[in-house]
């Protein structure tokens, strides 16, 4: 077992980073450390096999998940208190899609079991058994990685579109 020096979860020894944080995990602990500390989640040991690693939901995508659904709703309120001011302006369009976008990376990150199975839907195009492919750890590492960048986004966009309508309400 690993454990991550970043958020403390301890890892099984195949992976090289963590599931939770995706910081680089350090050596192995000895073999007597899991008999020793109370607070090793089995489940993660039971959960973690290679083809299920796209998987697992840990606890910093549920946190990315809540902050994209407060950013959607906030959108939705910034949309309906100021809808005549950012209509005006062609504006509505760009909190509409910051929610769609935010529901749409909502169900990514909290069921990627489904847009997996999207992703397989879309192979079938071209493979005559898409079933068969497990998810890349590209894909992994790139639904960690694009959230922040949808947060930042989705918040810049709501605080440009919230200073514009104050702006122009006066």
């Amino acid at each position: 077992m690993k454990k991550c020096m970043q958020c403390g979860t301890i890892q099984d020894n195949k992976y090289n980073y963590c599931i939770d944080c995706n910081a680089k995990l350090g050596e192995p602990l000895p073999k007597d450390y899991a008999e020793n500390e109370p607070c090793i989640e089995p489940e993660l040991k039971q959960k973690a096999p290679d083809e299920t690693y796209y998987f697992i939901v840990t606890r910093n995508d549920k946190l990315k998940s809540f902050i994209l659904l407060a950013l959607a709703i906030l959108h939705y309120i910034l949309l309906r208190i100021k809808a005549d001011i950012l209509r005006e302006r062609c504006l509505t369009l760009i909190s509409l899609f910051a929610i769609l976008y935010s529901i749409a990376f909502v169900i990514n990150l909290l069921l990627p079991e489904i847009s997996w199975g999207l992703i397989k839907l879309d192979l079938h195009k071209y493979l005559k058994n898409p079933d068969d492919i497990k998810p890349p750890d590209t894909k992994f590492s790139n639904r960690r990685r694009f959230s922040w960048l949808i947060i930042a986004i989705d918040a810049a966009a709501l605080i440009i579109l919230l200073l514009y309508s104050v702006i122009f309400s006066e």
